[in-house]
């Protein structure tokens, strides 16, 4: 569990970063914002993970009692949950920066997101897989 809480935080540092960068010159509220965007979006991941259980389509049967998440799921997980991040998060920073348009708070949002799930796919792929 720990080395999620340490990606977690750094995700949360760099994306304070951006959003002081390319929000408002203020960065206990890029801070705050970034980590209340951040748990309300890994909150979310819990749901993301249970939902294929859900549904019985979702896996692979092998052996006896082991399942596999299929690739085409997992695929279309990362993406749902990407796109729902970005609404979600860009949700949060309209909450802080009020005066901000759609569209800035939209883009910040989505290059928060991008990073982010750079971040988790290579971690993913390195550590984990």
């Amino acid at each position: 569990m720990g080395p999620i809480f340490l990606l977690e935080s750094l995700v949360v540092v760099i994306e304070a970063c951006l959003i002081y960068l390319l929000m408002e010159r203020s960065i206990v509220k890029a801070f705050g914002a970034s980590f209340c965007a951040n748990l309300i979006t890994g909150l979310l991941s819990i749901i993301y993970f249970f939902l294929p259980l859900e549904f019985g389509f979702a896996y692979t049967k092998m052996g006896v009692d082991a399942f596999i998440l299929q690739d085409s799921t997992l695929i279309l997980l990362l993406v749902a949950g990407f796109l729902v991040n970005i609404l979600v998060e860009a949700g949060v920073l309209k909450l802080f920066y009020r005066q901000a348009s759609a569209r800035r708070i939209f883009k910040v949002s989505a290059i928060m997101n991008v990073i982010s799930y750079v971040l988790i796919v290579l971690n993913f792929v390195l550590f984990v897989g």
